[in-house]
């Protein structure tokens, strides 16, 4: 009788279980998922403070930050940044000056003497300043601004004026405007377009890597959910198998019951405390792959000891049917003239109907969104506009080279300085020259053309690209679509069965009170109540993983864990 009461508080437990979380709200414990503690009832239950501190949400949040692989994406980004700003640097000014100084003695020809006062040698001391402002300008011309300054001294001035030395000044601006090729300011902007499409779509790798992170963190999170329920669930069974062995070596003792029923029930202990040492192994892997994503090495020794000493441990209360993770609703588009959502969804079902008719009816929104999400389809795009421009570019550089080349300068020259200063402020001593400058390769210029075939290939590969994403994207919402309906119908029926294996158990206990039953027969009930209850979790397991492959595909998953908006504080 004492065996009944005990094996029924434990099957009725979950029928007083309160109405579980909503996914959104449902956290693993922070020392159970970090250091691997027991998975006893002290250890399992979950606190309110640690509900805030290791959410879902929060351990995706924590691995976005932390991952190595996230950050090495990050940094690619960065690195296409720096690229793009550094692409603009074309238009940066440039400050040229120099200074010199020049002394030169030399003995003159026979005609140098005559043109220099018939001295036999000549000698010269100068100075030269020179100094000029050059950018290029939007249209694809270069201009300079500079300005000379000349101290003359030689033997000829010495000897001929009073003064030794001559002042000679310059100022001027010149300009080589192309006309063909390179003119104009889409030439001109083509390598920083190019950049900049080029760090856009880095940032869409970048995404891609943090979505394909997330969603692992999140299956991952949920292979450690079940671990944790199917150790329960295998340590309620270990315990009842261990009562019904301690209930039959009592009878034995007394004399009640034949030993063979000893043995089928250490069987059936020993059975139970292989699949949980199986469980154990399993639940620390999955920490394992956990710790890897948080970028944390090591283990606690701890969960060993504990395993070791499960008799000593508090009774750890059955996972039933309800108790199973409800769905969480996802945030789907919704198509204009769609009703409202539809009251909570029926926790029997444990999926809302609405969810599964917004799948149903709004893919055609759930593939826009997609379109509109998806890092690669995004980074596609990018890549399509850069072959664009490329194809631009490369028919500018198809023209000849025609440019236009033009100066504009005043002189002066007197003994002193301010003297020559004051000819360039009269502007009595001007210079200009125009001109154009023409290069034309004689052979149609072979470079230029297959530059330009190779850039027009380039597009058509982008499209191609471009159009197998869609197909890709497409299919995969259908397959994402499918696998959820698929796997709450999966769900549901798992949850028929753990009512039916329930009550075969239940009638297998009654008839071994009434000795019509023999222990084999009830562990193998029990077993069978317990399998069922593990399918169910699994096919719960399954359909969080469905949705997170729906999240995947239709592109919010960024969102909806609040990823994307980080990225909007950097």
């Amino acid at each position: 009788m004492l065996l009944a009461i005990c094996l029924g508080t434990h099957l009725h437990a979950a029928e007083n279980t309160p109405q579980p979380l909503l996914l959104a709200q449902l956290q693993v414990p922070v020392e159970t998922l970090l250091t691997l503690e027991s998975v006893s009832r002290e250890t399992t239950e979950i606190s309110a403070y640690e509900l805030s501190r290791m959410s879902l949400t929060k351990l995706i949040h924590r691995v976005v930050a932390d991952n190595q692989q996230i950050q090495i994406q990050k940094t690619d980004w960065m690195i296409r940044q720096a690229e793009a700003e550094q692409s603009r640097a074309i238009f940066e000014p440039e400050l040229l000056t120099s200074i010199e100084r020049q002394m030169h003695k030399q003995r003159n020809t026979v005609q140098e003497s005559l043109n220099r006062n018939y001295d036999s040698t000549y000698s010269e001391h100068n100075w030269k300043y020179d100094a000029a402002l050059q950018a290029l300008v939007p249209t694809g011309g270069q201009v300079k601004l500079g300005y000379n300054f000349n101290e003359l001294s030689n033997s000829m001035t010495r000897s001929l004026s009073d003064d030794k030395n001559e002042y000679q000044m310059y100022l001027g601006i010149s300009l080589v405007q192309p006309l063909l090729k390179n003119a104009g300011t889409k030439a001109t902007y083509a390598g920083i377009m190019s950049a900049d499409l080029e760090s856009l779509a880095a940032f869409q790798d970048y995404r891609l890597r943090m979505m394909q992170r997330v969603s692992k963190v999140s299956v991952e999170y949920w292979d450690y959910y079940q671990a944790q329920k199917k150790l329960t669930l295998r340590d309620e069974s270990y315990r009842i198998a261990a009562q019904i062995l301690a209930d039959n070596q009592e009878r034995y003792r007394t004399g009640k019951m034949a030993e063979t029923e000893v043995l089928e029930a250490i069987i059936g202990v020993n059975t139970r405390k292989t699949l949980l040492s199986e469980t154990a192994h399993t639940q620390m892997r999955v920490a394992n792959r956990l710790r890897s994503l948080l970028a944390l090495t090591g283990t606690d020794p701890n969960i060993l000891n504990n395993l070791g000493n499960r008799e000593t441990q508090p009774e750890v209360q059955p996972v039933g049917a309800e108790e199973i993770i409800p769905v969480k609703q996802l945030d789907l588009p919704i198509a204009q003239g769609a009703s409202s959502p539809a009251p909570p969804p029926d926790p029997n079902l444990n999926t809302s109907p609405f969810l599964l008719e917004q799948l149903s009816s709004n893919r055609n929104e759930i593939i826009r969104s997609a379109f509109e999400l998806r890092p690669e389809y995004l980074a596609a795009r990018k890549k399509l506009e850069q072959a664009e421009i490329k194809i631009s570019f490369d028919e500018n550089q198809r023209w000849p080279e025609l440019d236009l080349i033009g100066s504009y300068g005043l002189n002066s020259l007197d003994t002193s300085t301010g003297s020559s200063w004051d000819q360039i402020e009269d502007g009595s001593y001007s210079s200009w020259s125009a001109g154009l400058q023409f290069r034309l390769p004689l052979q149609g210029d072979i470079y230029s053309r297959s530059q330009l075939k190779k850039s027009k290939l380039e597009k058509r590969r982008q499209l191609m690209i471009l159009k197998e994403i869609e197909i890709e994207l497409k299919n995969r919402i259908d397959t994402a679509i499918d696998n959820v309906m698929r796997t709450t119908e999966q769900l549901k029926y798992a949850r028929q069965i753990i009512e039916i294996q329930k009550r075969l158990f239940d009638t297998e206990l009654i008839r071994l009170e009434a000795g019509q039953s023999s222990s084999r027969l009830v562990l193998e009930k029990e077993d069978d109540y317990r399998l069922a209850k593990e399918d169910a979790l699994s096919n719960a397991i399954k359909q969080q993983r469905a949705l997170v492959e729906m999240e995947l595909a239709s592109g919010t998953i960024l969102q909806n864990y609040g990823v994307d908006s980080m990225e909007t504080e950097l």
